[in-house]
């Protein structure tokens, strides 16, 4: 999942026109947590490469500013897969809260993160870019929000509903759109 926010004095702004702005104004923002289950495969996730291959691959390729905070992750990981553009933030995290909530307050607790006009806050496992999502923002100046069409309708039988919601998703109207920002 990703979504947009403005940081510009924590209040919602339009995005700046000039291209050559774009790169050094935003920031995606991500986690890769390994204190506690993840909430959607109920098991802890271990330091691999590959369970952030396509997202680094692609922010990477289309020279996107990233800041993932992390728990833990091994000092030798972080130094390999840590770029100019991609750097790795490590928080103390609340075994209180869920890797999903967390991630949300970690975010905030980022002291640099004022010196970007706009960040993208992203899931890291599932997520690839096929091309710059700034550039497509940027086109849409009058917009302050940015998430994606993901196929299908919320019902009580799409995927993890049951998991997550338990009998509770019985009672949603059974026709809402789906939105998943993880999709540019």
């Amino acid at each position: 999942m990703t979504a947009y926010v403005s940081l510009t004095g924590l209040q919602k702004t339009v995005i700046p026109t000039r291209q050559s702005d774009l790169r050094s104004k935003n920031v995606v923002l991500t986690s890769y947590f390994t204190f506690a289950d993840d909430p959607q495969r109920r098991k802890r996730v271990k330091p691999s490469f590959n369970y952030l291959a396509n997202f680094w691959n692609t922010a990477h390729h289309h020279g996107l500013e990233v800041v993932i905070v992390h728990n833990n992750l091994p000092e030798q990981f972080v130094h390999q897969h840590s770029t100019s553009k991609i750097r790795f933030h490590e928080v103390s995290v609340s075994k209180n809260w869920s890797t999903n909530d967390y991630r949300f307050y970690s975010y905030l607790q980022l002291e640099d993160l004022r010196n970007y006009d706009y960040a993208l806050i992203s899931d890291i496992s599932d997520v690839f870019y096929n091309s710059d999502p700034f550039l497509y923002m940027s086109a849409r100046s009058n917009s302050r929000f940015f998430g994606s069409l993901d196929i299908g309708t919320f019902h009580r039988r799409a995927w993890k509903v049951k998991d997550c919601y338990g009998d509770e998703a019985a009672s949603w109207d059974q026709q809402k759109v789906m939105y998943n920002a993880g999709v540019w």
